[in-house]
């Protein structure tokens, strides 16, 4: 995987759609620019031989990763992943490259029509899509995908509601036992539901919660610390705790830390996530994409 900008921008320029396999880490750079490729940026360099020109790449693909662990560890990048977790293939319905060549090439005509069923179902309905509460960061995603539901026979609003489970499961397995939220869940707590205090205090009690080994991760200055809330925002707000800058006294500038229990993640799934869609016309193909298995059970051609 490119780890420069430049690397990424030129691959990203050059391909529609970027994949990378079997990646076993990403760094905090990696991720970054993955987040500027997911939802759109640019990037600059100077022309060759040129002292004042610049070229600008402008891109914005989709990127597919593939990891074995959990890759994604900043929860920025979270919340532009679409995670989908795949079963160990069981030994015994492995199949050589040929037998699935062949079964492709079988099911390819079908296979496109029900592409452009969803297709024809996304444009029909794309415009009556109409969100009960504020979409998700990948916003156009969303209400592509929710078009298409009728088409691929889900309930409506079924989609956004698999992918707000999943960013909610991924958010909180990241700060699991996180110590700057069990700080604040502390303090809140001895204060019945609402802190207010500076970031100075709020370093000072990390660090008295903290470890021997935590000393070495943790902000050393009250900016660190608040620049580390502004990016911990999206996970602070799924946990339940909302903060809130006050008004500037005495030199410093505190912050309002207030708790409120969050739904829990099972529950996100089940609730729709659009309105009723009057005008959407359903679109119900006698052959449905789930169903391309005639031959699941039959032997592989192979040895």
């Amino acid at each position: 995987m490119p780890a420069t900008d430049e690397a990424f921008s030129l691959a990203a320029h050059n391909n529609y759609l970027l994949w990378f396999d079997n990646l076993s880490w990403l760094t905090d750079g990696m991720s970054d620019i993955l987040c500027r490729v997911a939802t759109g940026g640019s990037f600059t360099k100077r022309l060759h031989y040129q002292n004042t020109d610049q070229f600008v790449v402008n891109i914005k693909n989709p990127v597919m990763l593939t990891s074995i662990n959990d890759l994604i560890h900043k929860d920025d990048l979270v919340s532009r992943t679409v995670f989908l977790d795949i079963d160990i293939l069981d030994s015994k319905k492995r199949v050589s490259e040929d037998y699935i060549n062949n079964e492709f090439e079988r099911i390819q005509p079908r296979l496109m029509g029900a592409i452009y069923e969803v297709i024809a179902a996304c444009l029909k309905n794309y415009d009556s899509v109409v969100f009960k509460e504020s979409p998700p960061r990948l916003a156009d995603f969303a209400q592509w995908a929710t078009a298409g539901e009728s088409a691929l026979g889900f309930p409506a609003g079924s989609i956004v509601g698999c992918l707000n489970s999943k960013i909610a499961r991924y958010t909180d397995d990241l700060y699991e036992n996180n110590l700057i939220v069990r700080t604040l869940a502390e303090m809140v707590k001895k204060s019945g539901g609402v802190w207010t205090g500076t970031k100075s205090e709020i370093l000072e009690k990390v660090n008295e919660m903290a470890s021997f080994t935590d000393h070495d991760t943790l902000p050393k200055n009250p900016i660190a610390m608040g620049n580390l809330l502004k990016r911990m925002t999206p996970c602070l707000t799924q946990k339940g705790f909302t903060l809130t800058d006050q008004p500037r006294k005495a030199g410093c500038r505190p912050v309002k830390v207030e708790y409120k229990a969050p739904p829990e993640i099972s529950d996100l799934v089940n609730v729709p996530a659009v309105d009723s869609r009057d005008n959407q016309v359903p679109m119900t193909p006698d052959w449905k994409p789930w169903e391309i298995k005639e031959s699941v059970d039959a032997k592989p051609k192979c040895a």
